[in-house]
């Protein structure tokens, strides 16, 4: 159940940043759509992406802790420290860098022609810090579903005789 739920997540992640996100902000595909109304419909969406995560990782280290109160091999409990570890960035995304970046853009809506574009440019600064978090997330992600993945998987279900 746990790896059901880190895949479910996993192509939840990767859609948004591989589809939604690029889609959102390319002005051949949204040419009516200004920046700032592109980046309120993502983060709407990331919104409830935050929520997914919250749901899906919670799921998988529910399933992961009953595992390890049993015979959990060493995939398990490394994936159960790589879930923690997401649902710890994705809170960080969402509760600190989320709010910070709103509070900028904020600030921008009533500044000055060269004080919205110091704004600006610590708008992209955390920007780009929210997309490295986000980022390591689905790494982590990724890499907790690969451990709990079971043995042999990827070689059709047979496993390998070295040759001689």
């Amino acid at each position: 159940m746990a790896l059901l739920a880190l895949g479910f997540w996993l192509g939840c992640a990767l859609f948004f940043a591989a589809v939604v996100a690029p889609t959102l902000f390319n002005p051949d595909v949204v040419s009516g759509l200004s920046r700032s109304m592109a980046g309120a419909i993502s983060g709407a969406i990331l919104r409830w992406f935050f929520y997914i995560t919250y749901i899906c990782i919670g799921v998988s280290i529910f399933f992961l802790l009953i595992a390890s109160f049993g015979n959990a091999s060493k995939g398990a409990r490394r994936a159960l420290v790589l879930c923690v570890l997401v649902l710890s960035l994705n809170a960080v995304n969402d509760l600190w860098l989320r709010d910070r970046l709103n509070k900028i853009k904020l600030q921008k809506t009533n500044a000055s022609e060269a004080k919205a574009e110091v704004l600006q440019k610590d708008f992209d600064y955390w920007h780009n810090i929210s997309v490295g978090v986000y980022g390591g997330a689905v790494f982590f992600g990724a890499l907790s579903a690969i451990f709990l993945l079971p043995a042999g998987a990827g070689s059709g279900g047979k496993s390998r005789k070295p040759s001689k």
